[in-house]
């Protein structure tokens, strides 16, 4: 939580012109000074002189932050408070805030640790344009996972037959999305923000009560939570000139390597990670691996360059 909140705010200061990213700098120290102050707590200094330099330190905070939120609007779009109401004015209306999430539930009465937190499960929390969130309990998470697990595999099988992909793809949807799909009316424009497992699976490839994909019916667009709907309102000039790098040509030849490889290739079972040699002969296979062409990359990356403001396209012609 701490690094995104440093990287939120080191990507706001490197948008800042000088006298700007000089208020921010004195904010951080200011906010530093105060939780450092907070945390040692008033030691021998009498308590009314502790007070009062929290109260100055508080007013100094909060006249930084409001010179440089009317200069940054970025910065007055992620610091401004976070409620439910403040997600809910920017669902559109034909869509809906799907957040699923991972949690341990309590037992407020359990005398033991070990009894304080059940098995973990999974939740769906529910937001609309209008109207109260609604909550739905998934299940437990274990078996969720497996069924994730389960259906992720039979994504890289080399089969003739879908039948596994779509016996996986339902039993998963079954869990997740059709428990959702009962809330939402018809609204078709979901915002999904996944957790753990659950980010890994494309959810329009579930298949529904109808034998049908989920992209047949909904558009879903990833969020990493409802928050990043507010952080999408500030609009954000880029200083660098967009690149298309596209049509990568992965059979012919780049900059030579500066250091050889192993010309060994002998991996066998009894291998391990620990074997002697056993780096260079991953690097020899990797090195003999060989790729075939990415269809369309060429025509989709000149699609893009009309719709997009673009310095120049480059198309690759090489893995160099």
């Amino acid at each position: 939580m701490l690094d995104a909140v440093t990287d939120s705010h080191q990507a706001i200061r490197s948008r800042l012109n000088v006298e700007d990213k000089a208020i921010l700098d004195s904010l951080a120290l200011v906010r530093s000074q105060l939780a450092a102050l907070t945390f040692k707590g008033a030691g021998n200094v009498p308590p009314e002189e502790f007070r009062q330099q929290l109260t100055t330190l508080s007013e100094q905070e909060q006249k930084l932050e409001s010179a440089i939120s009317r200069r940054s609007a970025e910065f007055r779009t992620q610091n401004q408070p976070v409620t439910i109401e403040s997600v809910q004015k920017l669902i559109p209306t034909d869509a809906a805030l799907v957040e699923l999430v991972l949690y341990q539930p309590l037992n407020p009465k359990a005398t033991k640790d070990s009894e304080r937190y059940g098995n973990s499960r999974y939740v769906a929390y529910i937001l609309q344009s209008q109207g109260e969130s609604k909550s739905i309990d998934l299940g437990d998470a274990a078996t969720i996972d497996s069924a994730v697990s389960e259906f992720r595999q039979t994504i890289r099988l080399k089969s003739k037959s879908q039948m596994p992909f779509k016996t996986a793809a339902r039993t998963l949807d079954t869990m997740l999305m059709q428990p959702v799909r009962n809330q939402l009316g018809n609204k078709r424009n979901i915002l999904l923000s996944p957790d753990s497992q659950l980010n890994l699976i494309p959810f329009a490839a579930l298949i529904d009560e109808k034998n049908q994909y989920l992209l047949e019916n909904y558009e879903i667009t990833y969020l990493s939570s409802g928050r990043d709907l507010i952080k999408l309102q500030a609009h954000l000039s880029s200083k660098e000139n967009s690149v298309i790098v596209a049509n990568p040509l992965f059979d012919k030849p780049g900059n030579p390597p500066t250091v050889s490889v192993a010309t060994s290739n002998t991996r066998g079972i009894g291998d391990s990670a620990s074997a002697p040699g056993y780096g260079l002969r991953i690097s020899t296979d990797l090195a003999s691996l060989q790729y075939g062409a990415i269809e369309g990359t060429a025509q989709e990356a000149s699609a893009i360059s009309t719709t997009a403001v673009l310095s120049w396209v480059k198309h690759s012609n090489s893995n160099g």
